[in-house]
């Protein structure tokens, strides 16, 4: 969808291609209204989610739902930060040892807010410059 498109744009600015990376979201879908069937779902996505990530070495958290519980942080007080297991150990019991996470919002509120458009768009370019640097290795 339009998010997708935005992401995959964002991305070929610093010369990352969506191709090339494994996509993945907590919701497959729209979110579920009770609170019993939000749990169930949660569970279910989550439980999918954690194996793709521990797989990856750099991994690009994306929204306000799964940045603050992978991180433990708001989005909007972490956006474009760096993590690695180096300064996060203590924080983040999920890190494998080489993996590289930065955070940022969910692509779609570009799409209804204008004030987070510079945001999305220093946390991708910090995740290219973590990739870059990566392959330089």
């Amino acid at each position: 969808g339009e998010a997708a498109d935005i992401l995959e744009k964002e991305l070929n600015r610093v010369g990352l291609s969506l191709n090339a990376v494994r996509s993945t979201n907590l919701w497959g879908h729209a979110v579920p209204t009770t609170k019993e069937a939000k749990t169930l779902e949660f569970d279910f996505h989550f439980n999918r989610l954690l194996p793709e990530i521990r797989k990856a070495k750099y991994i690009l958290l994306c929204g306000s739902e799964l940045v603050p519980l992978m991180l433990g942080h708001k989005v909007s007080q972490i956006a474009g930060l760096v993590y690695t297991e180096l300064d996060t150990s203590t924080i983040i019991k999920w890190l494998i040892p080489g993996q590289v996470v930065v955070a940022t919002y969910n692509p779609a509120i570009c799409l209804n807010t204008e004030g987070v458009v510079g945001d999305f768009r220093f946390s991708i370019e910090r995740f290219g410059n973590e990739v870059k640097k990566g392959k330089k290795k």
